[in-house]
């Protein structure tokens, strides 16, 4: 319990602060390199998990994706993020996924 109200400390407070701010992408690119890697590792698992749901293959393919290479591929994130600043972290995140695997789930 207390890991899980830890990791909830640690993740709401940059959660918090970017949905309240209109443009999201530069806040997080202004967030502390902690801040990002936490933030990238949930959003990457959370989106895996919920494609597995869907389709297992897929799922494993966008977990796989990133967790092959998780320094790279947070800075290929980073990088696409500075390029795109209207964009929300998450859907940089859902383009660079279905770029490795494909679509993502079924229409």
């Amino acid at each position: 319990m207390i890991k899980i109200l830890f990791l909830f400390a640690i993740a709401i407070p940059p959660v918090t602060a970017l949905a309240a701010d209109p443009t999201p992408t530069n806040k997080f690119l202004k967030l502390g390199e902690g801040e990002r890697y936490w933030y990238l590792e949930g959003a990457v698992a959370t989106v895996a998990h919920l494609i597995a749901t869907q389709n297992q293959q897929k799922g494993d393919c966008a977990a796989s994706w990133y967790l092959r290479d998780r320094d790279t591929k947070r800075k290929l994130i980073e990088d696409s993020l500075a390029q795109n600043p209207t964009e929300l972290p998450t859907t940089i995140i859902l383009g660079l996924l279905t770029r490795a695997c494909g679509p993502l789930l079924s229409q």
